[in-house]
């Protein structure tokens, strides 16, 4: 009796499967019509395919050929949804790279196109707190100036003509602009210090002249 319902079973189950056809795989033979030699395993049924993966060696209208593929139809999403588990996309050496957008990615991670986030963390090996340290020679105003004019930017600033071509390194940059910021810094407690002894200076000579101007009261009288 076990078997008999085991049997019954599968059979059920085999004729809901491809009654539906819900399951179609192909293998195009390189010298049949097409020349395009793959493999593909697509979902759904043959009015309305939903999704497959594919395995082809020439054809780059699902990758750069020689790849494995998964694709989906018309404007349906390829969701990656682990339960407790993480989705890791892990090149198997370091060779390997991950494109988005882009078929032949240069980085580990390339993106063509814009990343949205709310935060990103960029690992950094120093800081430019050196500017504070006291035998850090902070460069005067009328020689950054003089370099401005020669230069038409910042020192350590890359030019335009180089972000450009080559963009920007946000931690790099991040820290260039910070090292800005406090050399700025430091001009600013400079100048404050300098008028505030200016206005001591002011404040003696106001002294000095109201002294005077006593002093020819009292000699005209």
């Amino acid at each position: 009796m076990k078997k008999i319902l085991i049997l019954t079973c599968t059979i059920i189950i085999c004729h809901s499967v491809f009654s539906q056809a819900i399951l179609e795989g192909y293998y195009l033979n390189p010298l049949g019509d097409d020349g395009i030699p793959f493999k593909w395993i697509r979902f759904g049924n043959p009015d309305n395919y939903w999704a497959g993966f594919m395995w082809n060696n020439t054809s780059n209208s699902y990758g750069n050929g020689n790849d494995f593929t998964i694709f989906s139809y018309e404007n349906r999403d390829i969701v990656l949804a682990p339960f407790d588990g993480n989705v890791i996309l892990n090149p198997r050496n370091n060779n390997g790279k991950i494109g988005v957008g882009i078929s032949d990615p240069g980085y580990k991670l390339d993106v063509n196109g814009t990343v949205h986030a709310k935060e990103v963390k960029v690992d950094m090996d120093g800081w430019p707190d050196f500017v504070f340290e006291e035998n850090h020679q902070l460069p005067s105003l009328k020689e950054v100036q003089k370099y401005i004019k020669e230069h038409g930017h910042l020192e350590n600033i890359p030019p335009e003509s180089d972000v450009n071509e080559n963009g920007i390194l946000l931690g790099q940059m991040n820290a260039k602009l910070l090292q800005k910021i406090e050399e700025l810094t430091l001009y600013i407690i400079q100048e404050n210090q300098s008028r505030k002894e200016q206005q001591k200076l002011i404040q003696k000579q106001a002294e000095l002249i109201e002294k005077l101007q006593e002093r020819v009261e009292l000699l005209e009288n």
